[in-house]
């Protein structure tokens, strides 16, 4: 959103802003649909800059940070013709190609190409805003209005800068070996992964839209789609700072975790949980539910707890265990528990590194480990 204010009507502060209809809608699976289809009516709304604040930050439980473009005098005339050229016209919206963000990179690239973002696939509000820091064309200047998670993590010293973060898309590459042994590359065009290493986020979080992951096996010399997900949203907020749950849920497609050719079945997967942090570390309990069409539907609980530490100096430690629970004699994807230790560094702005050790007990009660390094990239 952008922030106007009305010199004619004694200072009176407007925010513009560029949405989608749909999200008015209280339906979580009827926007989910929408978002995955692409079927969203999208317009620039203009709404009383305190209203629209108070809706954000109290409503919404979001915090927002404002950045002072260094606009000159003509081109701010420029930006209000064009606001009045406008009104009243609906633009499709689409979260990958046409969201929020771009909505705002258009409204500002009417004033001049300078506001034109180098970034050439998926953009969102951070990675726009990113963009025009570099360009200096928003000034030091940074304000926050924080929700009341993030007012916690500043009395606590742990809320980093967002200009700091992460560009969205994402590609990792990695290989495995000891009871496995194959190469991996996975890819996220848009938004953030759990486990990696970053600086300028308060909360442990996943967003993640249309993931592929591809593996080689080296034993059986086979090429196949591992997992594909749709759409991924995993939030561990720590309880005392704003009293929410975390939250889960996940719509993908895949087989078992030792299959060697593709299997893509559906599976749906939602939960709640608890975090609660303690220094640098943030633990969790989380209970998951998921329905997976496996040729057979297998029905599962599964009960996680977990810990991340986050450290600017060391990186990221996510360790977690699970033991999922079937009302059937069929595993929930081949195995009875599991154990993970997962480690990133961020070595420069879009690099990082990961190792990965993972511990199952199979159905047989034989234990399989499978330890994992790899190079992660961001643009």
């Amino acid at each position: 959103m952008i922030e106007v204010r009305n010199i004619n009507n004694q200072g009176v502060r407007y925010v513009v802003n560029y949405g989608a209809h749909i999200f008015q809608s209280n339906n979580t699976m009827a926007i989910l649909w929408s978002v995955l289809t692409n079927n969203m009516d999208g317009a620039y709304f203009l709404e009383r800059y305190d209203d629209s604040i108070y809706s954000y930050v109290n409503e919404g439980q979001r915090s927002l940070w404002e950045y002072k473009l260094n606009l000159s005098k003509s081109e701010i005339e420029l930006f209000e013709d064009h606001l009045y050229d406008l009104k009243g016209h609906e633009i499709r919206y689409s979260i990958f190609n046409n969201n929020c963000a771009d909505g705002i990179k258009m409204l500002l690239a009417a004033i001049s190409e300078k506001y034109q973002s180098n970034n050439n696939t998926f953009e969102t509000p951070i990675s726009y805003a990113q963009d025009l820091y570099q360009k200096n064309l928003i000034d030091d200047n940074i304000s926050i209005r924080p929700s009341v998670s993030d007012k916690y993590a500043i009395e606590n010293n742990y809320l980093g800068n967002p200009l700091e973060t992460r560009k969205p898309s994402r590609i990792s590459i990695s290989t495995t070996h000891i009871d496995s042994d194959y190469q991996s590359i996975e890819y996220s065009p848009i938004l953030r992964n759990l486990d990696d290493d970053v600086i300028g986020l308060a909360e442990p979080a996943s967003t993640e839209y249309l993931k592929f992951n591809l593996r080689y096996n080296d034993r059986e010399n086979r090429l196949f789609i591992h997992k594909i997900t749709l759409a991924e949203l995993n939030i561990i907020p720590s309880f005392q700072a704003n009293g929410n749950t975390a939250k889960h849920f996940s719509i993908s497609f895949n087989g078992n975790e030792f299959d060697s050719h593709t299997r893509l079945y559906p599976e749906f997967k939602g939960g709640l949980g608890i975090g609660y942090r303690i220094f640098q570390a943030q633990t969790y309990a989380q209970l998951n539910l998921s329905y997976h069409q496996l040729g057979h539907a297998i029905i599962a609980a599964n009960p996680q707890i977990g810990l991340f530490i986050r450290n600017e100096t060391i990186g990221t430690i996510h360790s977690y265990f699970e033991r999922p629970i079937t009302e059937t004699n069929y595993f929930y994807h081949g195995y009875k528990n599991k154990f993970s230790f997962k480690y990133s560094k961020l070595l420069l702005d879009n690099f990082s590194i990961s190792i990965n050790f993972d511990n199952y007990k199979l159905p047989n009660s034989k234990q399989h480990n499978e330890i994992s390094t790899g190079l992660v990239f961001t643009y």
